[in-house]
């Protein structure tokens, strides 16, 4: 009966339901598709201007460019861009690049963003 509700509940969008749970958890950021390859822990209120930096270190060098699935937690949303600084111009401030919007829910291949992030927020109610 346990593994059936935790399978509902991945279904549901509710793929946090195990014994470390963390209130703070807004997603979970994946190396490769179908939540394959090294995992980053995103929690809410996160503002990251850029992926590249030597604090955002795998095996394989940075994260920049490498997220290519995500799992959201119910009633957070992840906004991912293209550039660093949140797909701002360093200069002039203007918007450059594609954006990503990905609200609660499983997300095994992120389409035109796959291996495209390089800032991003995440936020929750």
């Amino acid at each position: 009966m346990k593994t059936l509700f935790i399978v509902l509940n991945l279904f549901a969008g509710v793929a946090f339901a195990h014994p470390g749970y963390d209130s703070n958890l807004c997603a979970v950021a994946y190396q490769g598709p179908h939540y394959t390859g090294e995992a980053l822990t995103i929690r809410s209120g996160s503002f990251v201007n850029t992926l590249s930096n030597k604090y955002m270190r795998t095996e394989a060098g940075t994260w920049n460019n490498r997220i290519s699935s995500l799992r959201v937690a119910r009633g957070c949303q992840l906004v991912g861009y293209q550039y660093d600084n949140y797909g701002r111009h360093y200069r002039t401030g203007e918007r450059i690049g594609q954006m990503g919007v990905w609200n609660q829910g499983h997300y095994p291949y992120l389409g035109y963003m796959d291996e495209l992030v390089s800032s991003l927020t995440c936020t929750c109610l």
